[in-house]
């Protein structure tokens, strides 16, 4: 028993402590019974009176309990410096927190006796009122005034663990003893905790745990407690001399935020004592309300008989006051003492044991096991120190035999006392962890007997079975699983333990508790964090939209919506919030049953889950009756959306924020199963349980409702609260807070045509928001974030090596935090003429090193053209795909009429020249090594923070990559579901990072500067003292520093790994980042030429600098196998690793298949989880690379017997005895080679086209071909028929034969397929070597006898085109063929093809080969040589057959141009109205097709003259490619054909002609009925602008995918006087004479007669 009161022991003391069992009482005897007992609960007697109604009767006058109240209203948070308040809001604050404690409003001097300025003047000496300027006016405010102790008492601060468990053990040493008087000073009083004191309601009170444990009282862990000297000036316990008295101790957790508890040593020491007295100082009363933390209360004699002399200005570590502490115990249940660590050699199944009984006893602080001291029977133990140098790892692989069915939480420090080592096992509380640890398998040794099925555990000082019989049994089970009542740790929201070895077993901080019910608006907002705090979605029942300001709930930034109102449209939420949201955010409605866009931080999903009223087959309820559906029955139905809806969300959280769920009760409680299941499974699928918030405004009206509210509340524990709050109110405070924080948008304008400016919506801003940051005409972001503090903020992070926000530039201009560059004006220029000049698309590349303001001259280019033209810097990875930027894009192009100038950043490690610049960086090495102090850790192991800077710098040095500031949750000691913030991080790693402001997420974070992460990556992977760096340059790590490489790799996998949805397929944003760094070859190396590229290295940059020796590489395999073994759901990882097992494995060739198998297997499951769902972009392009990758396992395999290019030799001869056997071999794997890089091009997502993609297959077609070749050139008589012929195996010779016109059609359609700058140099050799494999035996293939099929013709085809290739470089064309019996030969096997197909189908041809065949087929029929003439309409009956059996763009595209024929007519005949209808609806159906093609505006036919002076002749129409390709993009050239050739067309160009870049011309059809709108540039013909609307054109017509007409060549006709009449004469520009339409009269095109301006 302790009391307090006066400096003697008196039964008339203040209050009393009470220390018994595990629990703390605090008895205030004037009172009559306040007492804090088993669960931090107070309760006050009736007998007891408010403050106003007695100064006295609780031990402290009426002034104290006032100055505590200010007190815990000045410093809720426990700061050692809390900031001042403005004394009119502390007195505000004052009256709030009164009248809500008393239910009553009582002015300031009603409550303390005096006016409450009087009031802290008469308390000066704690409180000082200051002035403070404030925007130029002086402002009172109060501050806390920390007084020092006179004399020679002296304070000790320290930390005195939380009792939270109820459990009692019969065990002494749960007793405080102490010898030793001390003060106890509590300071900062929250309002909950002064409720009950200052109550007025005279009834029991009730303060519960959580109601202690709010935000105002720190909750940390015993071994974060840290002994240090107080500095501080202001603080009393500064100046110690008295030898005497006790040092100052301060303890504080990660946090930053600290609490004490003051002991300050009596010169009196009462000893022997039964009960330990503690003294309580009269001076100090109490300021601090029940001051108590985490910990065990056994350890209470913290040596306080330590002199000054030895602490003074020392800093102990944790570890050592730790140490300090237990060896001041004795042995007990949460203790044990080995005298040395050989234990663990001679009997670990001992230790094994004690491990396991503590952990598997339910206990609320951490027990320990101390290595190296024998224990006493007091604590005088023996300090012996250890023997052996073991390691955490060490003692944790004890756990990987089978004597137990998990491993429990436990941590091995080693701690250097007296000279000696030390070891300290930490054994973590186990509650809510799942399972106890149970004995797998009998072990019999000399100290212990085990038996299987034992549950064993240690309720005092030794380890005891649990029977099944005992009912202590239960209590263990309920303890694991969470459910102890006592504010405990979800079991969801704490990490659980593996049973396999991990370093990362740190102690996470437990989630505060705090009450789980409330009924105030205050509590409302607490529980949602004010909005301000993770990310927010809605669950909603059906909420009538007749509630006054529910529209308030559109105003809070949800990332989701889960309506189940059917009416919600018409009459419910989404009809009160639908246009308030569509003007902040991006809104998404949808369905359960169809797929969304994705989930993003600035848009907002809405999904129906019960189907909208509208989209009847989206309902699952009765139509017809509208009758709510059976729980079971809706699940059945929605099963298979609803699990892509929840993984969507899941996906999107994990790794990233922390998830609240609003629940707005529904009034209708026959819809409250259905919530609950999908709360639940949205719930299951969240790799940590998110947070839930029941708003419920009505009681309830059901049991069955009460029971799921029940049933809900034990299911989600700590993580539900329940709000008891009015609809109305609730949405009217949501709407006052969200205002507040909301910016108000300025007006948005965009520079458009005719140098004006076009206001773009509010709806379409969030739109484009979503993907890029759009430079708006004037600033977007509100005038708040134009504070000089916030400025200042965002320069310190822009030097530091961060990006600006687009916002600076807004406030500042260009200049203030830039340098205008060299390349700048050279930069502009150009961007200048492609603007204006040339109208044509262009890619304008900078390449820079990282660091070095790439990212900062690309925002000032945009900055100097924001004024003039669209800008928009894209964000990186989004949700959208390719396709949706690029319509977000064409929108912004459509709005404006002008080019649009796109930033786009795209990290690729261009590694040019650094190595002669970055040595020049000399103090970068010593500014890292002064803020990572690797000297100073206690032990070799990496501090916390010193990890999560090594894997920050490993992503950025690696992946030029972020990271979630999430991920760090674990290592920075927080609970899973705190939202963490960069704030949240140490000094030194705020040091050293930035945010990474261009993502497409929020809260990621990087290293600051490349140079600096590898820096960082140096130090901590190289520790030898003055070792050597690479002399070359400082652009790779040193030799030593690789060789640790590997080790850091896989902890940082292990971590990572541990993020990951409960029971998704995968992932995806750690395995991107892991892809992103493990994974990507995309760094390159630059010379002064861009041109000059090296072979894309074989692994990633990081897999290469793991020190690893051939031929097994083994440590950069470990790397890959984490990967696999960490996500084995992944098949990207899978696949990998199978091609590392074929490119850097000796005879791994089956490993690697069994890898790409598995991979591909995986791939199969996730597709056909999906069913009706589309395959994403993600997954496409996985399947891309894992087919391509497998089919380059057989290419490899392949290529040992034949080599890789004509010269190469084969790794393994063949003996002509085996040439048929091995041939069928290498067909047998070429055949399934071919299929996996066919399958790879039809999973490729559009805009990821590769030429790779294609030459793949051509290879290993061509190096069968070659391995036959070779064999001809053995026996010179054999020809290749022979050869082919004499080939036994059918499929192996059809295989061969088909090959060469397989690889002629191959070839050109990866031409047609790629723009020409991605079609690399790999191309140019595959056609290389398919001419000199062919050319010279052109006779031989052109006599082959065939069976007459379609592979057969094409061969021919290939054949003859083969005889007029001219040089071995380049592919022979129809173009190029010089004799019209072979251009007619072609003719007739085309065809011959066609009757073949419509007889027999496609399944021999297939329909990419078949389209081949038509587009050839059209430019044979063309061909200056070809005799026939065939009419336009014999030319269609084809066409529509080619359309009705592949359906492609092009087909359509030709239907259109020949219909377009047809309906243009001739000067001999009218064109066909019908027809020319007909092409206006195909034009249109083809431009939504346009974004699949390549090229889509360049220009593929021509209108020609009448051919053969037959306007119905298909030769009128000229085809585009007999151009250059280059003259394609320059529309400013003329167009270079033969004039006599392409017709030239009139028209008029339509009004009102305003528009530089998009223009239209009425196109001459004489008596047509039907318009025809030919596309124009106005800008480029040099006819912008209104005063040309109405003129009369001539123009060159082409015919385009993308506009369908289009005119080139455009001119103002000339206009003629005709000299025997008044007539004007239209003269085309190719015309010298024309006859007048009046008189007949010839008029000549000269000078003298033109009547044109």
């Amino acid at each position: 028993m302790a009391t307090g009161g006066s400096d003697e022991v008196s039964h008339n003391a203040a209050f009393e402590m009470d220390i018994s069992g595990s629990a703390l009482h605090i008895y205030f005897n004037q009172c009559q019974g306040i007492q804090v007992g088993p669960n931090n609960q107070m309760v006050m007697e009736e007998a007891k009176k408010g403050l106003n109604q007695g100064p006295k009767e609780i031990g402290m006058t009426k002034n104290d309990m006032v100055v505590a109240m200010l007190k815990s209203i000045l410093n809720p948070k426990l700061q050692e410096c809390p900031p001042p308040m403005p004394l009119r809001t502390l007195e505000e604050k004052f009256r709030d927190t009164f009248a809500k404690l008393n239910s009553s409003s009582m002015s300031f001097k009603d409550i303390a006796g005096l006016p409450f300025r009087q009031f802290l003047e008469k308390n000066k000496d704690h409180f000082n009122i200051q002035k403070k300027k404030n925007k130029g006016a002086n402002t009172e405010v109060v501050r806390i005034v920390y007084r020092k102790v006179k004399g020679k008492q002296q304070n000790l601060q320290v930390s005195i663990p939380m009792l939270q468990s109820d459990k009692v053990c019969d065990d002494d040493s749960m007793k405080l003893e102490s010898t030793v008087g001390m003060d106890l000073v509590m300071e900062g009083w929250s309002d909950a905790k002064m409720e009950s004191v200052l109550s007025k309601d005279t009834k029991v009170q009730s303060l519960r745990e959580e109601d202690i444990l709010s935000d105002s009282t720190p909750y940390f862990s015993c071994e974060e407690e840290e002994a240090m000297v107080n500095d501080d000036e202001d603080d009393c316990c500064s100046g110690l001399s008295d030898p005497q008295s006790s040092p100052v101790i301060e303890q504080s957790d990660n946090s930053g935020e600290w609490k004490t508890v003051t002991k300050a040593r009596k010169k009196d020491v009462v000893e022997n004592q039964s009960e330990s007295s503690v003294q309580i100082s009269k001076e100090n009363r109490i300021r601090c309300y029940s001051e108590v933390v985490k910990g065990q209360a056994n350890i209470e004699k913290m040596n306080l008989e330590t002199s000054v002399s030895e602490l003074s200005g020392q800093k102990k570590s944790k570890d050592v006051c730790l140490f300090e502490g237990l060896i001041n115990q004795t042995e007990g249940r949460d203790l044990i003492f080995y005298p040395d660590d050989e234990i663990c050699q001679s009997n670990p199944c001992k230790l094994l044991l004690d491990i396991v009984s503590m952990w598997n006893t339910p206990n609320r602080f951490r027990s320990h096991i101390v290595l190296g001291v024998t224990s006493g029977i007091t604590p005088s133990h023996r300090l012996n120190g250890l023997k052996l140098n073991l390691k955490d790892k060490d003692y944790q692989q004890l756990f990987k035999g089978n004597e137990f069915t998990s491993r429990p939480l436990f941590h091995y420090t080693e701690v250097s006392y007296n000279k000696k080592s030390f070891g300290i096992i930490e054994v973590q509380s186990s509650n809510g962890y799942g399972q106890p640890s149970i004995v797998k398998s009998s072990k019999e040794t000399a100290e212990v007997s085990l038996q299987a099925e034992q549950l064993w555990y240690r309720p005092c000082n030794e380890n005891r079975v649990c029977k099944a019989t005992d009912p202590y049994m239960m209590s263990v089970y309920q303890w694991f699983i969470g459910q102890d009542g006592k504010g405990m740790r979800s079991f969801s929201t704490a990490h659980k333990p593996d049973t396999g070895n991990s370093n990362f077993e740190t102690d996470i901080e437990e989630s505060i508790p705090v009450k789980r019910e409330g009924k105030t608006i205050t509590y409302f907002m607490d529980c949602v964090g004010k909005f301000k705090n993770g990310h927010y979605i809605l669950i909603s029942g059906d909420v009538p939209g007749a509630t006054k300001h529910l529209e308030g709930l559109a105003h809070v930034p949800w990332i989701a919506v889960y309506d189940f109102d059917i009416n919600s449209r018409d009459k419910g939420l989404l009809c009160a919030c639908q246009d308030v949201i569509e003007k902040k955010r991006f809104l998404s409605i949808t369905t359960w049953n169809r797929p969304s866009g994705g989930i993003s931080d600035s848009g907002t999903l809405w999904c129906f889950m019960r189907g909208a009223r509208d989209i009847s087959d989206t309902r699952t309820d009765n139509q017809s009756k509208e009758k709510v559906e059976d729980v079971k029955n809706w699940y059945t139905k929605v099963k298979h959306g609803l699990d892509g809806h929840c993984r969507q969300l899941a996906r999107f959280v994990e790794g990233y924020t922390v998830l609240t769920a609003v629940v707005l009760w529904t009034q209708d409680e026959r819809l409250i199963p259905i919530m609950q299941k999908f709360i639940d499974l949205l719930d299951n699928q969240m790799e940590f349980s998110m947070n839930i918030v029941v708003c419920i405004s009505q009681s309830l009206k059901t049991k069955k409702a009460g029971s799921i509210h029940n049933y809900m509340k034990a299911m989600h524990e700590n993580n539900l609260f329940t709000c008891w709050v009015d609809l109305e109110k609730m949405c009217l405070a949501v709407l006052n807070e969200r205002s507040i924080c909301e910016e108000e948008h300025m007006k948005l304008q965009l520079p458009a045509e005719g140098n004006q400016y076009i206001d773009i919506n509010e709806k379409d801003a969030v739109w484009l928001r979503e993907d890029m940051h759009v430079l708006y005409y004037k600033s977007e972001f509100a005038k708040t974030k134009c504070d000089v503090s916030v400025l200042d903020e965002e320069a310190d992070k822009f030097y530091k090596g961060g990006t600006l926000h687009w916002f600076a530039w807004y406030s500042c201009g260009m200049g203030h935090f830039d340098i205008e560059r060299d390349l700048l004006r050279e930069i502009a220029k150009k961007i200048k003429y492609l603007t204006t000049e040339s109208c044509r698309a262009a890619v304008i590349k900078i390449l820079h090193a990282p660091g070095s303001g790439g990212t900062t001259l690309g925002q000032r280019i945009l900055w100097t053209f924001h004024e003039q033209i669209p800008c928009v810097h894209l964000k990186l990875h989004t949700a959208s795909t390719v396709q949706d930027v690029i319509s977000k894009i064409e929108f912004i192009h459509e709005q404006t009429h002008l080019p649009v100038l796109v930033l786009i950043e795209v990290h690729y490690l261009y590694e040019f020249g650094m190595p002669t610049y970055l040595h020049e960086f000399k103090g970068i090495r010593s500014y890292v090594k002064g803020y990572l102090q690797l000297e100073d850790n206690p032990t070799k192991e990496l501090l916390p923070w010193q990890k999560i800077l090594g894997f920050l710098s490993l992503a950025y040095y690696y992946g030029q990559t972020s990271l979630s500031c999430q991920i760090f949750a674990a290592l920075l000691n927080k609970p899973a579901n705190y939202c963490i913030s960069l704030d949240d991080f140490p000094h030194p790693v705020q040091q050293f990072v930035v945010p990474d402001t261009n993502e497409g997420r929020t809260k990621l974070i990087r290293i600051c500067h490349y140079c600096i992460a590898q820096e960082i990556l140096e130090q901590l992977l190289n520790r030898i003292p003055n070792s050597k760096r690479n002399v070359t340059g400082c652009s790779e790590l040193s030799t030593n520093a690789r060789q640790n490489l590997e080790k850091f790799c896989l902890d940082f996998i292990e971590y990572v790994s541990r993020k990951r949805t409960k029971t998704s397929v995968q992932s995806n944003t750690i395995i991107h980042i892991l892809t992103r760094i493990f994974i990507y070859r995309d760094n390159r190396d630059m010379g002064e030429n861009e041109e000059q590229h090296r072979k894309k290295p074989k692994l990633s940059k990081l897999m290469i600098d793991i020190a690893s020796k051939p031929p097994l590489f083994t440590e950069r395999l470990h790397v890959l196998e984490k990967l696999t073994t960490s996500f084995p759901e992944d098949p990207n990882f899978h696949a990998h690793l199978g091609r590392f097992y074929s490119y850097c494995r000796p005879d791994g060739e089956v490993e690697a298949e069994k890898c790409f198998q598995k991979a591909l297997s995986l791939s199969e499951e996730i597709q056909n989880a999906k069913q009706d769902e589309e395959v994403d972009e993600r997954m496409s392009l996985t399947l891309m690379h894992i087919y391509h990758m497998y089919g380059m396992i057989y290419q490899k395999r392949i290529a040992k017997f034949t080599g890789r290019s004509p010269k190469e030799k084969p790794e393994v001869k063949t003996e002509d005895t085996r040439f048929q056997e091995q041939l069928k071999e290498l067909v047998s794997d070429a055949d399934r080679a071919c299929s996996l890089f066919r399958q790879s091009r039809e999973n490729t997502p559009i805009g990821h086209e590769s030429c790779l993609a294609y030459t793949g297959e051509l290879q290993v077609r061509l190096q069968i071909c070659d391995f036959v070749h070779r064999f001809c050139k053995r026996d010179p008589e054999d020809n290749l028929q022979n050869i082919i012929e004499a080939i036994e195996d059918d499929s192996t010779r059809e295989f061969i034969s088909t090959s060469i016109s397989v690889i002629d059609n191959l070839i050109l359609e990866c031409f047609d397929s790629l723009e020409p700058g991605e079609i690399d140099h790999s191309l140019h050799q595959v056609i290389t070597w398919y001419n000199y494999l062919f050319k010279p035996r052109v006779k031989f293939l052109e006599k082959m006898q065939c069976e007459e099929d379609v592979f057969s013709r094409r061969l021919k085809i290939a054949a003859k085109k083969l005889k007029y290739s001219t040089k071995n470089e380049s592919l022979a064309v129809l173009e190029s063929i010089t004799s019209p019996e072979d251009i007619a030969d072609i003719v007739h096997l085309f065809e011959e093809n066609f009757k073949h197909v419509t007889t027999f189908g496609l399944q021999a041809s297939g329909k990419k080969g078949l389209e081949q065949d038509y587009r050839e087929w059209l430019l044979a029929i063309r061909h200056e040589l070809f005799a026939k003439d065939y009419d336009v309409e014999e030319v269609l009956l084809h066409v529509q057959q080619w359309n009705e059996l592949v359906s492609s763009p092009l087909s359509k595209f030709y239907l259109f141009v020949l219909k377009s024929l047809l309906g243009f007519g001739s000067c001999d005949s009218h064109g066909s109205t019908a027809n020319l209808v007909d092409a206006q609806i195909l034009k249109e159906e083809m431009m939504k097709m346009s974004r699949y093609i390549i090229r889509p505006r360049h220009p593929r036919e021509w209108l020609g003259k009448n051919g053969n002076g037959n306007g119905k002749s298909i030769k009128q129409l000229i085809p585009g490619n007999r151009f250059h390709v280059a003259w394609i993009e320059d529309r400013d050239r003329e167009v270079k054909v033969p004039l006599q050739d392409v017709k030239i067309c009139k028209g008029t160009i339509c009004p009102p002609n305003k528009k530089k870049l998009s223009g239209f011309i009425d196109l001459d059809l004489g008596d047509s009925t039907v318009p025809v709108k030919v596309f124009f540039i106005p800008h480029v013909a040099k006819l912008e602008g209104s005063r040309f609307a109405g003129h009369r054109v001539e123009f060159q017509l082409g015919f385009s995918i993308e506009h369908g007409y289009e005119a080139f060549n455009v001119k103002q006709l000339g206009k003629y006087g005709c000299s025997q009449c008044t007539a004007k004469v239209e003269i085309l520009s190719m015309e010298d004479t024309v006859k007048c339409s009046n008189c007949r009269t010839p008029v000549h095109r000269t000078e003298l007669n033109s009547t044109s301006d």
